[in-house]
């Protein structure tokens, strides 16, 4: 659009000059004057097409991001939910003193943490397991999906539950 805006001042200024021209217009000036107009007038629309366009796109992408932060609230919401129930089974399951777990949402770069579950106990056998089943109940059971994507510029959609690669068994649970 910058350089529509330029070419937009270049004709005018040719214009300008033209118009104040002392000199009698000649039929080639004349001829001049008028394409110079009709160009003018042509980026003129095109500047208002773009700048439509752009404010059409700008609340396209505000409505999507909106949408998508409703979601974001909505399943964070239901996380905490199901995360909140994975900790207290825990806690009375193990005797746990401390349950602590909680899920990232949104775009991680590779290598970043996702998910963190801290467990505390009178020993470290009871923490560990309850650990474990709480992060295998989060991974499992909370609507979390991702898209992987890899060094080699593929991707891949994941799922919940993959238990039936070790169980054999798609309704059997590895924590079970």
């Amino acid at each position: 659009m910058a350089t529509a805006t330029g070419e937009k001042e270049r004709l005018i200024a040719e214009l300008s000059a033209l118009q104040r021209s002392t000199s009698a217009v000649s039929s080639d000036q004349l001829k001049q004057i008028k394409a110079l107009e009709a160009e003018l007038r042509d980026l003129q629309e095109q500047i208002a097409y773009n700048e439509d366009r752009f404010t059409r796109v700008k609340e396209e992408l505000k409505a999507q991001f909106l949408e998508e932060a409703r979601a974001k609230q909505v399943l964070m919401q239901a996380n905490a939910g199901l995360t909140a129930q994975f900790r207290a089974e825990a806690r009375e399951k193990w005797g746990l003193q401390h349950a602590i777990a909680q899920h990232r949402i949104g775009r991680l770069a590779i290598g970043e943490s996702a998910v963190v579950v801290i467990t505390a106990s009178s020993h470290r056998r009871e923490a560990y397991e309850a650990n474990r089943h709480i992060i295998d109940r989060i991974k499992h059971e909370v609507p979390i999906w991702k898209c992987e994507y890899y060094a080699d510029g593929s991707h891949q959609w994941g799922n919940n539950c993959n238990c039936h690669a070790t169980t054999g068994d798609a309704a059997k649970h590895i924590y079970e």
